[in-house]
């Protein structure tokens, strides 16, 4: 075999070589992008009925206990809207006070005692 018919047919082998090394590689990209797009489209269809549940309002067996076992106090009356006052107050809010909002307190059943 002479030297020119031996480098065509070393430069085809390893083109061959090259060749099934892309297809192995573009075979297992495929296989691995398929694994990808399974999980994303998972991801979507829990979270699809995972947000349909929600819009729905599903019932929430402890929370509609806690609810109805509160004893609220009754709203007290509105205030009129023509009050006026003859000197303004004097005295401003004092930093770092609040005001107590727990009207609704839990009934004795629901306290274990």
């Amino acid at each position: 075999m002479s030297g020119i018919k031996r480098q065509k047919q070393l430069a085809r082998e390893k083109f061959e070589r090259q060749e099934q090394r892309r297809t192995e590689l573009a075979t297992k990209r495929r296989g691995r992008q398929r694994v990808i797009a399974i999980a994303v489209v998972l991801v979507l269809v829990v979270g699809a009925v995972a947000w349909i549940l929600v819009a729905r309002g599903g019932s929430d067996p402890v929370a509609s206990e806690t609810e109805s076992s509160l004893e609220c106090a009754p709203p007290g009356t509105p205030r009129a809207d023509n009050l006026t006052w003859a000197v303004a107050p004097t005295t401003a809010p004092v930093a770092g006070s609040s005001i107590a909002l727990n009207r609704c307190l839990p009934s004795e059943s629901t306290t274990g005692s």
